[in-house]
C-alpha cells in the first residue's frame, strides 16, 4: 500500500523538490487518511456516549492546554532527534488513542487522560511537520509545493471520511476505529525508509529570539487560530448535533466532509500558484473579509442541504485565507533558518492559547445550560478574528518586481 502511495507522488511530484519532502507528503497523506476516517465524528462519538456538551469542551480544554504545556519540551526533542523521530512517536501515541476511544465504552477512561494522550500525539506531529516542510520546501516553488500538501492531504481527507462515515453509519464507530489504528501503524513506513536528513544547529534560548521580527505574526496567528477551530472542529460538531438531526450524522457529515475535501483540491492548485506570483497577499485581504462574513453566516445555518451549499462557498474562503499564511510561516522559518523551530514552537504556543480560552467559553457557556449558543459563540468569535489576520508582515507575500530591461 504505502509503496503505490510513495511512487505515485514522486511521480506526480518529480518538479516540486527533495525527495525526503516526497516521504514526507506519503507519510502524512496515509497518516490524514487514516485520521480522517473518524477525526471529525470524534465528538459526535463521545455525544453518542451520553458525554454532555460542557464534558466534550472541557476535554478539548485539556487537550490545548496540554499541547501549550508540552510544546516546548517537544521542541527540544525534536532539535536534539530529528524530526521523524518525533512524527513516528506521534503515530505511535494516535494509534494508542484509537485504542482508548475504541475500549472506552467497556472500561470507562477517564477523558481527560484521553485528552492529555490525544494533546501529545497532536503536539508531536503538528510541531515536527512544520520544521519539516519549512525545512525540506524550494524558496521559489513554496506556494506550488504547499498547494500540493494541501491537496494530498485534502485527496486522503476526502476518502476518509464518507469511508468511514459509511462504516460509522452502519457497522459503527468502533470498526471505523479499527481500520484507523491498522492505516496509522502503515503511515509510519516511509519515515523509516531513510536517515533523519533534518537536523541543524538551532537557538533554543527565548532570550536570544528576534521578537521583534514577528510582532505581526502573532496577531495573524492568533486570527488564523480562532478561525481554524471555528471553521473545522466546532463546525462538525455543531452540524453533527444540531443540523444533521435525523439519525445519519455519521454519514452526512462523511458526505459533506469529502465533498468539501474533492472541491478544495482544485481550489488549492490554483491559490498556489497565485501565492508563487506574488498575488499572496491580495487573496488574503479578499478571504480573511469573506471568512468574517462567513463566520457569521455559520450561526444560521439549520438544515443538511443549506450545510452542503454553504460548505462549497466557505471552502475557497477558508483556503483562500490559510494558504497564503501557510507560506509567509514557512518562509519566515527560512528568514530566521538559526532559531527556525524555536519560530515554529513560539507560532504553536500562540496557536493553542485562543484555542483553549474558547473551548473554556463553550464549557462555561455549556454548563449555564445554553449548548447550542456555546458552540455559536465561537463563530462569534471568528468575526473581528479573521481581520486579525490581516496583522501579517510576511516578507514573502510581498508582491514580486519585474526586473529591469
Amino acid at each position: 500500500m504505502f509503496r503505490h502511495a510513495d511512487h505515485f507522488i514522486h511521480s506526480h511530484l518529480h518538479d516540486t523538490g527533495d525527495r525526503e519532502l516526497k516521504r514526507l507528503y506519503t507519510s502524512t497523506s496515509l497518516y490524514t487518511l487514516g485520521l480522517s476516517l473518524v477525526s471529525v465524528f470524534i465528538p459526535i462519538y463521545l455525544y453518542s456516549l451520553g458525554f454532555s456538551i460542557s464534558a466534550i469542551a472541557f476535554f478539548y480544554v485539556v487537550h490545548y492546554a496540554f499541547r501549550l504545556v508540552a510544546v516546548f519540551p517537544i521542541a527540544k526533542l525534536v532539535e536534539r532527534l530529528g524530526v521523524k523521530h518525533i512524527m513516528a512517536a506521534s503515530y505511535l501515541l494516535t494509534f494508542l488513542k484509537v485504542v482508548l476511544l475504541i475500549t472506552l465504552p467497556d472500561i470507562g477512561w477517564p477523558l481527560w487522560f484521553i485528552a492529555v494522550v490525544e494533546g501529545l500525539d497532536h503536539s508531536t506531529y503538528f510541531l515536527p511537520y512544520h520544521i519539516g516542510v519549512s525545512k525540506l520546501k524550494k524558496r521559489k516553488a513554496a506556494g506550488k509545493q504547499l498547494s500540493v500538501i494541501y491537496q494530498w492531504n485534502n485527496l486522503a481527507g476526502a476518502l476518509g471520511p464518507i469511508l468511514g462515515g459509511v462504516i460509522a453509519q452502519f457497522f459503527g464507530v468502533v470498526y471505523a476505529l479499527i481500520i484507523t489504528a491498522g492505516v496509522i501503524v502503515v503511515s509510519i513506513i516511509p519515515l523509516t525508509r531513510s536517515p533523519e536528513p533534518l537536523r541543524e544547529p538551532q537557538n533554543m534560548k527565548l532570550s536570544r529570539f528576534p521578537w521583534k521580527s514577528i510582532k505581526g505574526d502573532i496577531g495573524n496567528q492568533i486570527g488564523s487560530s480562532v478561525n481554524q477551530l471555528g471553521t473545522q472542529g466546532i463546525w462538525t460538531m455543531f452540524l453533527g448535533i444540531y443540523v444533521f438531526t435525523q439519525g445519519n450524522a455519521y454519514l452526512g457529515l462523511g458526505i459533506l466532509s469529502s465533498v468539501s475535501f474533492i472541491f478544495a483540491i482544485v481550489i488549492a492548485r490554483y491559490f498556489g500558484r497565485l501565492v508563487d506570483r506574488g498575488k499572496g497577499r491580495p487573496l488574503l485581504r479578499v478571504s480573511a473579509l469573506a471568512q468574517s462574513a462567513a463566520n457569521l453566516g455559520r450561526v444560521f445555518i439549520a438544515s443538511p442541504p443549506v450545510a452542503y451549499v454553504f460548505n462549497l462557498i466557505a471552502e475557497p474562503i477558508k483556503i483562500g485565507s490559510s494558504l497564503p499564511c501557510s507560506h509567509g510561516a514557512m518562509a519566515r522559518g527560512d528568514e530566521l533558518s538559526k532559531n527556525r523551530i524555536l519560530y515554529m514552537t513560539v507560532m504553536e504556543a500562540i496557536n493553542y492559547v485562543p484555542k483553549t480560552l474558547l473551548w473554556l467559553g463553550v464549557f462555561i457557556i455549556a454548563s449555564l445550560g445554553h449548548d447550542k449558543f456555546g458552540l455559536q459563540f465561537v463563530f462569534l468569535a471568528g468575526i473581528p478574528a479573521a481581520w486579525l489576520i490581516l496583522s501579517e508582515r510576511f516578507k514573502s507575500l510581498n508582491p514580486t518586481r519585474q526586473r529591469a530591461g
